[in-house]
């Protein structure tokens, strides 16, 4: 199996994308996991992380979803 580097950099070139990295895809990952409820050690696990605090630099929320919970 190649990895990633091999075809993600190469495709996201080709398609003009700029400032879009493999790790935006694990950000996503972990974001939307969070967003979607799933808790924290779950999404390290998934993740492959062995600390929360590096789970949680990725599983920042969107802003959307940070008003949507904001108590006024």
């Amino acid at each position: 199996m190649k990895a990633h580097r091999d075809w993600f950099d190469p495709a996201a070139e080709e398609a003009e994308i700029e400032d879009y990295t493999w790790h935006c895809n694990r950000h996503t990952f972990a974001s939307r996991l969070a967003m979607a409820g799933e808790n924290l050690v779950t999404i390290a696990t998934l993740m492959g992380h062995r600390t929360i605090e590096m789970t949680m630099r990725y599983a920042h929320l969107s802003p959307t979803h940070n008003r949507k919970w904001s108590v006024s």
